[in-house]
């Protein structure tokens, strides 16, 4: 329904942001691309930051969270394209992939310190 919706929004001959293709490349082609594992769980991490309203229907807060979440990405959506749109920092964790904006501290994700930089 989501990409539906996306698609009545934008036409496809005028952008590639609604395209059904594999996503195979990383945005950084310097690094790996990171797990969905842990872009999952980054998002919640973000998640967990909120004091977000919990409706009187919503089964529990996690599922709220992720129902906000939905359409806060939705909003986004219905926004306009930003073409120079990158990950921060300058530094990979070398063990999940996320990205760091300082060199030499633990990942917030696996705890890993080994990094890769951008060469």
């Amino acid at each position: 329904k989501l990409q539906q919706q996306q698609q009545e929004r934008v036409p496809s001959s005028t952008t590639k942001c609604n395209s059904t293709e594999d996503f195979s490349r990383p945005i950084m082609e310097a690094w790996q691309t990171t797990s969905k594992d842990v872009m999952c769980a980054t998002l919640l991490l973000c998640v967990r930051h909120w004091n977000f309203p919990l409706p009187r229907t919503a089964c529990c807060p996690f599922h709220s969270s992720l129902l906000l979440l939905s359409s806060l990405t939705e909003s986004l959506l219905r926004g306009q394209c930003r073409h120079n749109f990158l990950p921060i920092g300058d530094w990979q964790c070398r063990h999940c992939g996320l990205m760091k904006e300082t060199e030499g501290m633990a990942c917030d994700i696996c705890g890993g310190t080994d990094n890769w930089s951008c060469i």
